[in-house]
C-alpha cells in the first residue's frame, strides 16, 4: 500500500476520533441527550420540542444551534417554523447505539402522546400561548 493512502487512512480515523469527542460532549448535555432522544423517533417543530421537554424556546434554539453546527441534526423551515431532524449520516452510526436504551420520562412520554393526530402548525401557536401563560423557564 503506498504510503499516502496510510496517511489518507490515518486521518480518517483521526476525524472519526475527533468526530466522536465532539458527539459524545454534545450528548453530556441532558437537554441536547433529550433532544436527540426525540428527534430520533421523529422530526419535531422547535415548539413541540419546548412543550415535550418543558424549557424555554431559546434554551431550546440554542441547543438545537450546536448539534446543527457539528452537523448531526438539520432543519426544514415551513413558514415561520422551523421543523427538526436527526440527520441520515454514516457517521452518526454509533450516536444511534448510544441512544438506543435511553428512555425518556413518562411526563415527556404523556405529553409527546398528546401531540398525536394533531396539525403540528396550528398545535405550535396553542403551545407558544401556553408556554407564555405558565411563563415556562429552562435557561
Amino acid at each position: 500500500m503506498p504510503l499516502t493512502n496510510i496517511y489518507i487512512i490515518l486521518i480518517c480515523v483521526h476525524m472519526f476520533i475527533e468526530n466522536a469527542v465532539e458527539l459524545l460532549g454534545l450528548v453530556s448535555d441532558r437537554t441536547r441527550l433529550e433532544i436527540l432522544l426525540l428527534l430520533k423517533r421523529r422530526d419535531f417543530y422547535v415548539c413541540e420540542l419546548v412543550y415535550v421537554l418543558g424549557k424555554s424556546q431559546s434554551l431550546i434554539s440554542h441547543n438545537l444551534r450546536l448539534l446543527r453546527a457539528l452537523g448531526v441534526v438539520t432543519f426544514t423551515k415551513e413558514g415561520k417554523w422551523f421543523r427538526y431532524s436527526l440527520k441520515k449520516d454514516k457517521r452518526f452510526r454509533f450516536l444511534s447505539c448510544l441512544l438506543e436504551d435511553i428512555t425518556l420520562p413518562d411526563e415527556m412520554e404523556k405529553r409527546i402522546d398528546k401531540l398525536k393526530g394533531k396539525d403540528r402548525v396550528g398545535l405550535c401557536k396553542l403551545i407558544k400561548e401556553t408556554m407564555e401563560e405558565h411563563n415556562v423557564q429552562g435557561d
